[in-house]
Formats: structure tokens, sequence, C-alpha cells
């Protein structure tokens, strides 16, 4: 006879620090700040599964996130549960999750950053600037993940728009495959997400991505497209590529650097370069120190920023902006 076995965990990370910069909009001049999640997000979560026998198994996840400068729902779409509220199953055949959770392409984002994806000076920043939250925190979500065969497996998303008369307004589709074997790995990723009023697709991306690792340093390029076919507007059709490296020093010390170029297709005068450089120290398995230095270059109307936290009076000017980011990121 099988008996279920249940499991739940209470988690979180609390991410906190300071952030300078050295040029501010409107001729403003240098600035510091408090910088709410500077390399990962706060957030508080509980995952629970039961064991059904035979491989199969029922799970759920409830994740919500928080700003530490404030203390107030943050890091999230603003729901208590805003980052993730599913529950789901799985088993030989693979997965399925039906709820509010990430799409497949941002998981790709994710995954193919050179630098983790921490909330500076990367390519979360290009995704933010297009995309704003869009496809990171999907709402009415079914995604199907697939079992890993040879390293490789594949994920579909259909998020319902719940408008009443329409199955297409609303609407988000994501797909996925990817590939992790050995020094390799590589991605590819497809977003559309259409308008819940007009029905439009106003959004779609699509990101591919590869990597090797040759003992200690990773080595990643990405190629990632942002647009909203509605419009022939400037910023409406942006091509991102970024390239770099992380490189684990040793078992406490960890080293990464990349670069994002951003170009517009609509209006070529629209462009930024984006470096960003960081370190982490871990002062033990949970606790880490960190220091991030990033360099923004904008021309024309492109609005490349340095921080996703960062206030809005830090938004960067034109022309070239130095940040620099030191904090305390502590998981339970």
């Amino acid at each position: 006879m099988a008996h279920a076995q249940s499991s739940f965990t209470l988690y979180g990370i609390v991410d906190s620090g300071l952030m300078w910069q050295s040029r501010t909009p409107n001729g403003g001049g240098s600035a510091i700040s408090a910088l709410d999640g500077g390399w990962s997000p706060s957030v508080w979560g509980v995952t629970g599964a039961e064991d059904l026998g035979s491989g199969y198994k029922v799970h759920f996840k409830l994740e919500g996130g928080m700003s530490t400068t404030s203390g107030s729902i943050g890091n999230s779409n603003g729901g208590l549960f805003g980052r993730n509220a599913y529950v789901g199953m799985s088993g030989p055949f693979g997965q399925i999750n039906a709820g509010l959770q990430f799409s497949p392409f941002f998981l790709s984002v994710y995954s193919a950053d050179p630098r983790g994806l921490p909330l500076f000076a990367d390519s979360l920043i290009p995704y933010l600037n297009n995309f704003l939250i869009t496809g990171i925190f999907d709402s009415n979500a079914l995604v199907y993940t697939s079992p890993t065969v040879a390293g490789l497996s594949g994920s579909v998303e259909y998020a319902f728009g719940n408008v009443a008369g329409s199955f297409a307004a609303g609407r988000h589709i994501s797909a996925a495959l990817n590939y992790n074997n050995g020094p390799i790995s590589a991605t590819a990723s497809y977003f559309e997400a259409k308008d819940a009023t007009s029905g439009l697709t106003t959004f779609r991306g699509e990101n591919i991505g590869a990597g090797y690792r040759l003992g200690p340093v990773t080595v990643k390029l990405v190629f990632t497209t942002y647009r909203n076919p509605s419009s022939d507007a400037g910023l409406a059709n942006v091509n991102v590529y970024t390239a770099g490296a992380q490189w684990d020093v040793n078992s406490v010390l960890t080293l990464d650097a990349s670069v994002c170029a951003s170009r517009d297709r609509n209006v070529t005068a629209n462009k930024s370069m984006l470096y960003g450089a960081g370190a982490q120290y871990l002062l033990s398995k949970r606790t880490a120190l960190y220091a991030q230095v990033g360099v923004v270059d904008n021309k024309g109307a492109m609005n490349t920023t340095l921080a996703a936290n960062a206030a809005a009076s830090l938004s960067p000017p034109q022309g070239t902006t130095v940040g620099v980011n030191v904090g305390i990121r502590h998981e339970f």
C-alpha cells in the first residue's frame, strides 16, 4: 500500500542596500539613496507537495514580494501573493501548473543572462524598460513543462484574457525550449500578449541565448527582441544584444560582468549601451555581501535605466551615467 507523503516549506529572501548615481535627470547632480533589492527581489512564500505514489505529485506555490525600504508590498504585481500563486501536478508526463506564474519567455531571459539576472545593470533592465512586468507575472495561466530528455526540455503557456465575448483579448501565449547538458546551455523562447481592450498584439518578444562553461568560468551570448506590432513609433521595436561571463573564483566569491546594447529598429538615433559588473561574497550559506557597478550611455530617446528598483527620480538622463550599488542579501 502506498502512503501519501506531504511537505510544507516557508522560504524567503531579504535584500537591501545603497545606491550612488553620478547624474540625475533635468541637470541634477549626483545622488545617493536606499535601494530595495539591489541583487535579488525581497520575497517570501510557501510551497508544498503531496506524494500520490507511482511518481505523481500535487504541488502548490504562493509567493509575494515586499519592499525593504518601506515594508509595503513590492517586487510583484501588487497582490499579497503577486509573484506566484498556482497549483499543479507532476509525474512521468512532465509538469502542469495553473494560476499566476512566470512565463516561459521570462524564465528563458532569466536563464540566458550572463550575470544571473540581478536587479542592477543587466538584461533585466531592457526587459522592464520595454515590457514593464508583462510576461513576468502572468495571471490566469496554464503552463506545461515537458520531462527533460538528454538535457532538452520545453514549456508552453496559455494565459486566459478573461474578457467576455473574446478568446483573444488580453490573452498571453509563450513557449520555450531549453538545453542544458555538460558545459553547454541554450535557450530559445517566444512571447505574445494581446491588449484586453483593442484585442491587438501589443507585446511580442523573442529570446535566444547560448552558454559555455569552461572550468569556473561561464560565458553567455544572448539576442532578444521587444516589439509592439501595433505601433511604428520609436521604442516600439527594440533589439538587445547581450554578452558576458561569470567566474566562480572559489566557494565564497563570484565575479561577473556583462554588456547590453539596445537598438531601436524604428528610430536609429535611439540606442544605449549598458555595462555591469558585480561581486558576491558569501558570509554563510544563506547570507551574502555584494557590490555592483553600472555604466549606461543613452542616445536619442532611449530610456535605459541602471537599477530595477531605483526611484523614478534617479532615472538616468541622456548621456553617460555611472552607478554603484552595495548591499546584503539573506535567504531563509
